[in-house]
């Protein structure tokens, strides 16, 4: 059944219980997997990797020091804003790559 071409020509409240049911399993798996994506992602970016050099960077330390290179005097809370993650977290990250010797307070 293609339930867009069906959602196009009827209005919710006229689907029947089948085309609802199936509606439902099919917006239901298409969240799942969107779910299962954004854990592996967000898994995927706190894992140590090689960018060069023989020190390894998780995937947002390393983007943390391009934010910071491509706009010097940014702070701790537009960090924030831009990752969309506790200020603990941005917190420790700053602490970390700043005793690494990657970046220093002004």
């Amino acid at each position: 059944m293609d339930l867009h071409a069906l959602i196009n020509q009827k209005s919710l409240d006229k689907l029947s219980d089948e085309e609802l049911i199936a509606l439902f399993e099919d917006v239901n798996e298409f969240n799942q997997a969107v779910y299962d994506f954004a854990i592996s992602y967000e898994s995927y970016m706190k894992v140590p990797k090689n960018y060069g050099d023989s020190d390894k960077l998780s995937m947002i330390e390393a983007h943390i020091i391009y934010n910071i290179f491509k706009s010097p005097g940014i702070n701790a809370i537009e960090l924030n804003e831009i990752w969309n993650v506790s200020k603990a977290y941005i917190s420790k990250i700053i602490n970390k790559l700043e005793s690494d010797g990657y970046i220093y307070r002004l």
